[in-house]
C-alpha cells in the first residue's frame, strides 16, 4: 500500500477515499459512490484545459468545426477518461452534461444573458451527448472482453477485464 493511502487511513473522513487506493496512488475501484470522485478529478482537470484554451475559444478566424475539434480531441478526452468503468448515477451524468454544455456555449461564444436553449446549442454544435459517448465506450469495452475472453490466446488480459466487469458494477 502506497504511503498516502495508509497517511489518510488515520483521517476519518478521509478513510473511504484511502480504502480505494491502489499501490500507484489511483483510485481505480468503483463501488456504489465511489466513482465520484474520479468525475469531480476529470471535471477538474477538463475545466483547467478548457479554461487554457481561451485564446482558442475566442479566436474569429478558426473555423466552428476546428474548434469542435479541438474540443473533441483535447477537453472531451480528458473528461471522459476511464469513463466506460464509472457507475454512474443521475446526479453525476447531470454534472458532467453540465459541464460538457458550458464547454459547448464559451466555444460558441454564448454568454448567459443571450438565453439561447440548450437544445439549439445542440444542433448548432452537432456533437453527441456525454451520455452516447459513455455508451459508445462501454459497449466498445464490452466488445474487447468479449473478443479476448473467447479466445485463449491471452487468458491474462481477459481474466483482468473480468475482474474490472465485476467490480465496477
Amino acid at each position: 500500500m502506497c504511503i498516502v493511502a495508509s497517511t489518510l487511513r488515520k483521517y476519518s473522513h478521509a478513510k473511504i477515499l484511502a480504502q480505494n487506493f491502489n499501490s500507484s496512488g489511483l483510485i481505480r475501484i468503483h463501488r456504489s459512490r465511489m466513482c465520484q470522485p474520479d468525475i469531480i478529478r476529470c471535471i477538474g482537470i477538463a475545466s483547467t484545459a478548457m479554461h487554457s484554451m481561451n485564446k482558442v475559444w475566442r479566436q474569429t478566424r478558426l473555423q466552428l468545426q476546428t474548434k469542435l475539434r479541438l474540443y473533441q480531441s483535447c477537453i472531451l478526452s480528458i473528461l471522459l477518461y476511464d469513463s466506460e468503468t464509472w457507475t454512474l448515477l443521475q446526479e453525476d451524468l447531470r454534472k458532467l452534461e453540465a459541464f460538457d454544455m458550458r464547454c459547448r456555449r464559451m466555444i460558441l461564444g454564448i454568454r448567459w444573458h443571450d438565453f439561447v436553449r440548450n437544445a439549439e446549442v445542440v444542433d448548432r454544435t452537432n456533437l453527441p451527448s456525454v451520455r452516447d459517448v459513455i455508451a459508445n465506450r462501454r459497449n466498445s469495452l464490452f466488445g474487447y472482453v468479449v473478443i479476448k475472453s473467447s479466445s485463449d490466446l491471452i487468458p491474462y488480459f481477459a481474466g483482468f477485464f473480468y475482474v474490472i466487469f465485476t467490480v465496477s458494477r
